[in-house]
C-alpha cells in the first residue's frame, strides 16, 4: 500500500509536465529491448523516475535532453513498490522548448535543483526509503574527500548483445 505522502503525481494514468535531470545510458533489455531509466522534477518538485522508456527507438521528435522540460502521460508503476517510480506511455512524450542552459554559473539550474534538497546526508535519503519507499532524492555533501572516475567496458557482454 503506498503511503500517504502529498505532492506525488496521481497514480492513475495523467499528463505531467517533468524537468528530465538524469538519463541513464542505454541498457539491453530481454524484456523491454532497452532500458533508459529517466528522472526528473515535477512542477511540484518531487523527483520521479520513469521507465521503461526505449530511448533510442523513439520517434526522433520524442528525444528529450537533460534538463530540458517534458510533457508526458504517465501512471504509477504497479510493479515497482517505490512512491517515485512511475510508467510513461512513450508516445507522449512532448520536449518543451530548449534545455535549461549553463549560463550564469548555471544559476537557472541551481534555481530548480536547489529548493529540492530535503535530505541532509544519504543516511538521510536511505531512513526515507525504509519508512516511505522514497528512493530519489539529493543532498550537499558536507566534505568531498575523494572523487574517482571509474571505466566502464565499452564492449557489451554476449548475453547484452
Amino acid at each position: 500500500m503506498r503511503p500517504k505522502i502529498t505532492g506525488y503525481p496521481a497514480l492513475e494514468l495523467h499528463e505531467e509536465q517533468i524537468l528530465i535531470v538524469v538519463k541513464t545510458y542505454p541498457r539491453p533489455s530481454f524484456k523491454y529491448r532497452e532500458l533508459v531509466c529517466t528522472a526528473g522534477i515535477t512542477l511540484n518538485g518531487k523527483w520521479i523516475r520513469f521507465y521503461p522508456i526505449s530511448y533510442r527507438y523513439l520517434d526522433y521528435n520524442k528525444w528529450y535532453k537533460k534538463y530540458q522540460w517534458i510533457n508526458v502521460k504517465i501512471e504509477k508503476n504497479s510493479n515497482d513498490f517505490r512512491i517515485d517510480s512511475y510508467r510513461p506511455t512513450e508516445t507522449s512524450i512532448q520536449a518543451i522548448g530548449e534545455p535549461i542552459t549553463t549560463n550564469k554559473q548555471w544559476i537557472d539550474r541551481k534555481n530548480l535543483i536547489l529548493p529540492t534538497v530535503q535530505s541532509n546526508s544519504l543516511e538521510e535519503i536511505e531512513e526515507k526509503y525504509n519508512k516511505n519507499s522514497i528512493s530519489l532524492g539529493i543532498f550537499k555533501p558536507k566534505e568531498i574527500i575523494d572523487f574517482i572516475i571509474e571505466q566502464e567496458s565499452l564492449e557489451w557482454s554476449k548475453k547484452q548483445q
